[in-house]
């Protein structure tokens, strides 16, 4: 019984290929999230680090403000909470762009899901196309097989009904 060759073959090594490059790509989309999300992290610690100062600064401003203290201290204090609130800005500004660089990245990943989920059907289809391929073929040498055996039995019936005639 000879054994004949998947025609698809090479089509399936290619599918198989392009599943393995978007699990790959699907793992580095995973990879950049995560990093993403730990700069996220890392800002937004920053921001309420500021937030906090700032809170502080004005709480001492309103103390200053009940003790009597001299006008300067007081004057300086308020220049120092504007700069404070200029740079609490910057770092919700900075979080609002994490933010988006987080949502950029988790779309990124739910694509090369899709995608990778996409080319893992296409590996699936071509398996079971090679499984019911297999079947025909088996089916196809089974009837050759049982048309020769047919042949070689009427065959060898026509002979030993000639020979009985002679």
């Amino acid at each position: 019984m000879k054994s004949e060759s998947y025609p698809l073959h090479q089509i399936v090594l290619i599918k198989k290929r392009r599943l393995d490059e978007a699990e790959r790509f699907l793992k580095q989309k995973r990879d950049e999230l995560l990093a993403e999300e730990h700069k996220l992290k890392k800002v937004e610690e920053e921001r309420d680090l500021t937030q906090k100062h700032f809170e502080d600064k004005q709480d001492q401003l309103k103390e200053l403000q009940n003790v009597s203290t001299s006008a300067e201290k007081i004057e300086d204090l308020k220049i120092y909470l504007q700069t404070v609130t200029i740079e609490l800005k910057e770092k919700q500004e900075k979080v609002k762009i994490q933010k988006t660089a987080v949502s950029t990245a988790e779309s990124a990943v739910n694509h090369a899901r899709v995608n990778m989920l996409k080319k893992q059907q296409e590996v699936e289809k071509l398996k079971l196309h090679k499984k019911s391929w297999k079947k025909e073929v088996q089916l196809e040498q089974l009837r050759k097989e049982g048309i020769e055996t047919d042949d070689l039995g009427t065959s060898s019936f026509s002979q030993k009904k000639q020979s009985r005639y002679k």
